[in-house]
């Protein structure tokens, strides 16, 4: 039984009259590494960019963006992961 029969369906037994394609996996997998691969990139884009600027604004000397540290790519990709778990997204 296909991946899409399945969703479609939702497991219940299928007449043999039924036509539907079903979705490639392997297709499937290559979307969401790369949908997960673009929202890392945002993350990692968005906290390097705002970050120093908010540290200053809200920070309580200017001399805290000394501490700053950009976030690395692998930084934002475990982090994108674990917002994903528990967010369900």
């Amino acid at each position: 039984m296909s991946f899409t029969k399945l969703i479609q369906y939702g497991g219940k037994a299928l007449t043999k009259n039924c036509k539907h394609e079903s979705v490639n996996l392997f297709v499937l997998l290559v979307v969401i590494i790369v949908v997960l691969l673009i929202r890392t990139a945002i993350v990692c884009w968005g906290y390097n960019m705002l970050m120093p600027k908010f540290i200053q604004t809200l920070g309580n000397s200017p001399n805290n963006i000394i501490n700053f540290r950009e976030l690395q790519y692998g930084e934002a990709l475990i982090l994108v992961i674990v917002i994903q778990c528990l967010l369900g997204v």
